[in-house]
């Protein structure tokens, strides 16, 4: 018989992605989240889940050795306020601290192409 593959999902929110990973035939080792209802719903839906309520800032993968060999890393976006789009644009274009990249902006204007 041939192991499943492993994931381990950050992010992860009600499951979703993890969900159907485990339908695509992956094993999900950890699913992190820093939302306690989502952390709720994870293991109201599968108990037998190994999930963790903690922020990925504070996340030490050591404390999780299991974690330090699975075949996939998932990671969900976390949602976006829609106040996001009302920072000033100094602001919006600060590189994220902790990962060192800059978000994309999309216009939401229409431009017409010059002719």
């Amino acid at each position: 018989m041939v192991d499943r593959l492993g994931f381990v999902d950050v992010c992860s929110g009600a499951g979703g992605m993890a969900s159907g990973l485990e339908s695509a035939g992956f094993s999900p080792v950890l699913l992190l989240d820093n939302k306690h209802q989502a952390c709720e719903t994870l293991l109201a839906n599968r108990p037998h889940w190994n999930v963790v309520c903690e922020d990925l800032i504070e996340f030490l993968p050591e404390e999780h050795p299991e974690t330090l060999d699975v075949d996939l890393l998932s990671a969900g976006l976390p949602r976006v306020k829609s106040s996001a789009a009302s920072y000033p644009s100094s602001t919006r274009r600060q590189p994220l601290p902790h990962l060192g990249l800059r978000p994309l902006l999309i216009p939401t204007e229409k431009r017409t192409p010059p002719a």
